[in-house]
């Protein structure tokens, strides 16, 4: 293995790649230092664009200088090609619900799986910016979006705690004045028999007028459909987790009409139902599907490391099956994945899509995941800022 992977580079290295089925499962430490042109691909680029031939991506000093048919994109001097044979070029995917990603062998094995990104909604740790940064500084781990802790009233189902509109409004200004990426908060008041103190409209509202004027989105953890018109009249961005009651579509178009996109976390409502012998997760396949039919914007996370269940490592395989399961064609899936997940993390103009301008996080797959989704999870290649990164066992 380690001769055939050094052949690779060496053929890397001058701007040729040998055929797909000839690359190695480990994947290649290099690419041309310069500008270099992916070519004869199959582009599936994320904005929900069915997959194009033809197509070449120019890559330089880490983004994406160009995409578009071969025949009339025009090289930058000196670049280099390297053909992939057909196949398949994604967009780096997001997974845009996890806890514990400060963690450089978590962050390393994400990233070999293609998952070039992750969103911590509520960190584990009490410097989670000074560690978003260092770790960040590592090109071998994926990047981390990290989110406050969770928001909520005293009592309530967070740690960050604020009384009155006020102190919400300064805890908000706090966060942003420290660098975070976003804001979460919660809606919760009782799950599983726990209760707590629920939130009020006015410092939710509070909460989302001081996040948007710092140009800060505002994600919601929230389980029940009757709390959902408290999350729509405050105007809150994305809904963290499914809720485990029917949706009824009225309010899945109210949703939509405001904007606010849904992460399902599907994975873990498949492992709190099997834990507990609860519905929930039928209910939450059910009303994904609802919400993705009336038009909703679904993003795919799957709460990682926020229960005591088994998650999947690396790709999140469980959650794209389950999204198929709640009706969301695989194109649909792969955009939850990239597009949308880069939108609920605020990091759509420069992720989650292969265009023009953006930093090139970008995955290699030999076979095609429109038709066998399980394709996703086993990438060829991985290119993190422009770079083709080294497999979990590089370490």
């Amino acid at each position: 293995m380690r001769t055939k992977s050094l052949a690779v580079l060496l053929l890397l290295g001058l701007g040729l790649t040998a055929a797909v089925d000839a690359l190695p499962s480990v994947l290649p430490s290099a690419l041309p230092a310069g500008p270099y042109v992916l070519a004869n691909l199959t582009l599936i680029d994320g904005t929900g664009t069915g997959p194009r031939s033809g197509i070449v991506v120019v890559v330089s000093n880490g983004r994406i200088e160009a995409v578009g048919p071969e025949t009339q994109v025009v090289l930058p001097k000196g670049c280099q090609r390297v053909d992939l044979h057909g196949a398949f070029l994604l967009p780096g995917f997001i997974n845009a619900h996890v806890h514990g990603a400060y963690n450089p062998a978590v962050l390393g094995e994400w990233l070999s799986a293609g998952v070039t990104s992750v969103r911590d909604l509520g960190p584990f740790v009490s410097d989670y910016l000074v560690e978003r940064d260092r770790l960040g500084g590592d090109p071998r781990n994926a990047r981390i979006i990290s989110a406050t802790p969770l928001i909520s009233p005293p009592g309530g189902y967070g740690s960050a705690q604020v009384d009155g509109a006020a102190a919400a409004r300064a805890t908000v200004r706090q966060f942003a004045d420290q660098g975070v990426d976003l804001i979460k908060v919660a809606i919760e008041d009782d799950l599983q028999g726990r209760v707590w103190s629920m939130i009020g409209a006015a410092e939710l509202s509070a909460i989302v007028q001081e996040a948007h004027s710092r140009r800060l989105r505002v994600s919601t953890h929230i389980s029940h459909v009757r709390n959902l018109p408290l999350a729509l009249e405050a105007g809150v961005d994305d809904l963290a987790h499914m809720v485990v009651e029917p949706l009824p579509r009225s309010t899945a178009r109210d949703l939509i009409a405001r904007g606010i996109a849904w992460v399902p976390t599907l994975e873990l409502w498949k492992g709190v139902s099997a834990k507990h012998s609860l519905d929930w997760i039928r209910i939450a396949v059910a009303n994904t599907g609802v919400f993705y039919r009336a038009g909703g914007t679904v993003a795919l996370g799957t709460d990682f490391n926020g229960y005591s269940i088994p998650f999947d490592t690396g790709f999140p395989i469980t959650e794209a099956r389950l999204l198929l399961e709640a009706g969301l064609p695989p194109l649909a899936v792969i955009t939850a994945g990239t597009r949308n997940a880069a939108l609920v993390s605020g990091k759509l103009a420069s992720l989650g899509t292969v265009e023009q301008g953006k930093i090139a996080d970008l995955v290699v797959i030999r076979d095609d995941p429109l038709a066998e989704i399980g394709a996703l999870a086993h990438p060829l290649m991985v290119i993190k800022g422009g770079a083709a990164v080294r497999g979990s066992g590089s370490r």
